[in-house]
């Protein structure tokens, strides 16, 4: 069936075009048009003067509304997916945390059955895999019992379980025999990122030639830039060839640091995520992580006051970066959008309004950032 939008502030990469209206055909976009040339023969969709744009795009996220991908249950999968709707994101990378083998493979092949078989399986643009090879003194909130030290026939494990759909690998290139694991990675076709690592720039560095391409979370749970030891903080940042992960909710990182890394990374390689955890939308007090988790002033903390993931939406991350960091909305979305889409070798397939054939996954949103309706592949799926 043929929709036209109407009567909406059009999100563009470089701009906020008004006067024009997007043609979508079924569960695909179209064109977009002049008001002038929108076709006649389509049903109206009445945008209301809402921004409109791409879908949300978070490939770093634990969970939302009381559960967590980690719980392996359709149930959970779909509570977790629901929730994020309602904040603007139509893809997402179900990010697992470490925990025992068992039942992370649980949750793989549980994410892999409900991407392929659940009416809301379109939504799972992959898996995130933070863990188990981490260090141990980066660990945060991570079941420091879980960690392992690389293995490939651990990740071999991973892999087939996830039948394709491991997208992002994050581990600790300091730690003996990471350098094999990411050149299987890297040859697999994962992106592999570093974090949760107390590496040197040297010993980063060293892994970026291997096959590394991603920070996760920068600046948090890595060694920081020092004067004389830049850390992962600065190899990363000193690399063209790697995309950062950033946290805008005023918690994770300062203002100033997420200007450097802007000016530094640039809208091709800094990505908008949240990190969220089961608490979003949830419960204020969860036993997560082995441990028990507490949210208060807009932060998810265990007992010890150290970060446990976060209760940021990617609405408020847009938001956040287009008007604290100063990027502008059109930059911000795209960091929320095409740039992950890239990241994770699907920007002919989704973040983008501008692509004939590209799927017809849309936010609409307010003034104010919130969001009024979320489209997944062309069919209304929230609406405030």
């Amino acid at each position: 069936m043929r929709q036209v939008i109407r009567n909406g502030r059009v999100v563009l990469e470089d701009r906020i075009a008004e006067g024009v209206g997007i043609v979508l055909d079924g569960p695909a976009i179209e064109a977009i048009l002049p008001n002038a040339r929108l076709p006649t023969d389509g049903a109206v969709l009445d945008a209301a003067g809402c921004f409109v744009a791409p879908g949300f795009i978070d490939v770093h996220v634990h969970g939302g509304g009381g559960c967590s991908f980690l719980d392996a249950t359709p149930q959970a999968i779909e509570t977790a997916c629901r929730t994020h709707l309602r904040h603007g994101t139509t893809t997402l990378l179900a990010t697992l945390e470490t925990a025992e083998e068992a039942r992370m493979l649980a949750a793989i092949r549980a994410l892999v059955a409900f991407a392929r078989s659940h009416e809301l399986g379109a939504m799972i643009g992959g898996i995130n895999l933070e863990g188990p090879f981490l260090s141990e003194s980066k660990a945060g909130a991570q079941a420091r019992a879980c960690l392992r030290p690389p293995d490939v026939e651990l990740m071999e494990r991973f892999l087939d379980a996830g039948e394709g759909l491991v997208k992002i690998v994050t581990l600790a290139p300091e730690l003996p025999g990471a350098d094999k694991v990411i050149r299987f990675l890297a040859k697999q076709g994962v992106v592999v990122a570093v974090g949760h690592s107390a590496a040197t720039a040297e010993e980063t560095a060293e892994g970026i030639e291997c096959g590394i391409r991603l920070a996760t979370h920068l600046y948090n749970a890595m060694s920081g830039l020092d004067h004389r030891e830049p850390g992962v903080v600065g190899a990363v940042l000193d690399d063209e060839r790697v995309w950062c992960e950033l946290m805008c909710d005023g918690v994770h990182v300062a203002p100033v640091a997420a200007r450097l890394a802007f000016k530094l990374k640039g809208l091709e390689h800094l990505v908008l995520v949240t990190d969220a955890i089961a608490c979003l939308d949830g419960p204020r007090e969860m036993t997560l992580f082995g441990e028990t988790v507490v949210v208060e002033d807009g932060a998810a903390r265990l007992p010890d006051g150290r970060l446990a993931g976060s209760v940021l939406t990617m609405e408020r991350a847009v938001r956040y970066a287009s008007e604290i960091i100063g990027i502008g909305l059109p930059g911000a979305v795209r960091m929320a959008t095409r740039t992950p889409a890239a990241l994770i070798g699907q920007e002919t397939r989704i973040g983008r309004l501008d692509y004939p054939g590209a799927r017809a996954n849309l936010v609409f949103f307010g003034d104010d950032g919130s969001v009024v309706r979320t489209m997944l592949d062309g069919a209304t799926v929230f609406e405030a």
